[in-house]
């Protein structure tokens, strides 16, 4: 886990997030920032990000894709850190973010996510994004795990503003997004490439078929649980529960099942970006 640094000051939409990494510097640059987002209906809001910027890679004004991370009630944490590792060692860009953060201090609970309403900002952030000249805004994806997989699959799915820089998200992916909460939600086919990658353990082979669309592709890890890759020391006396729908059920982290999605989501992520 890497936690934010103190946020920077907030930047505007159309200006670059970033100063250029210097093409002789190659290993990975992070940094912490607040990128100010214009919603649909005019409000703005301020979210919090921590972008890792892999290093040169070539020629360091060439574009490179970016991959933003969305994480589920339990926040950004080792998940979305060996994912963004992952990410930067493809050569990609990764944007990790937490539109519905608990409080700083940790003292507050989780709400409720609202998947609907992040997708909203997650397309107002893949707008921001379309403006950094590191970016390119036509290899952009967004992957998220449990309800911010639900969020990266509707903003591939809904529509957006005709002056919008990006069309929805260029492609998106799921871990474990939950098909009965997606279809809850009304969950639209997706208009770009997208992956869901679901837990064998809890979800039946039809699952998600609903979802339909040619541009779909649903995998099952089978025997695998919610959250299969949580380190294996996350668990606490041995055991780990979720709690879902007034139902626990089990966790179980799962290193084969863990590396058997990367993989899987890499290769997707190649073929969505052409390389």
């Amino acid at each position: 886990m890497r936690p934010f640094a103190p946020l920077l000051a907030p930047l505007v939409a159309c200006l670059p997030l970033a100063a250029a990494v210097s093409p002789a510097r190659a290993q990975p640059v992070t940094e912490s920032f607040g990128a100010l987002l214009i919603l649909p209906d005019g409000a703005t809001r301020h979210l919090p990000v921590l972008l890792t910027n892999p290093g040169a890679l070539g020629s360091a004004r060439t574009p490179r894709p970016a991959v933003v991370i969305v994480p589920d009630e339990a926040g950004i944490d080792e998940r979305s850190g060996r994912l963004a590792d992952a990410v930067g060692e493809a050569g990609w860009i990764a944007v990790e973010t937490d539109p519905e953060a608990v409080s700083l201090d940790g003292s507050s609970a989780p709400s409720p996510r609202h998947p609907r309403r992040l997708a909203e900002w997650l397309r107002a952030l893949l707008d921001v994004l379309a403006h950094d000249p590191r970016v390119d805004p036509s290899r952009i994806a967004v992957v998220g795990f449990g309800s911010g997989g639900r969020s990266a699959l509707h903003a591939a799915a809904a529509a957006v503003a005709p002056d919008a820089a990006v069309a929805g998200a260029p492609a998106a992916a799921a871990l474990y997004p939950g098909c009965a909460a997606l279809a809850a939600e009304g969950a639209a086919p997706p208009a770009s490439p997208a992956l869901v990658l679901l837990p064998g353990a809890e979800e039946p082979e039809t699952a998600c078929a609903d979802l339909g669309g040619d541009r779909l592709l649903v995998e099952r890890l089978e025997g695998a649980t919610y959250a299969w890759d949580l380190p294996a020391g996350a668990a606490i006396d041995g055991e780990m529960r979720r709690w879902s729908g007034g139902l626990s059920t089990p966790i179980r982290p799962d290193p084969v099942a863990a590396a058997a999605a990367e993989q899987a989501l890499l290769h997707f992520l190649r073929g969505a970006f052409g390389n």
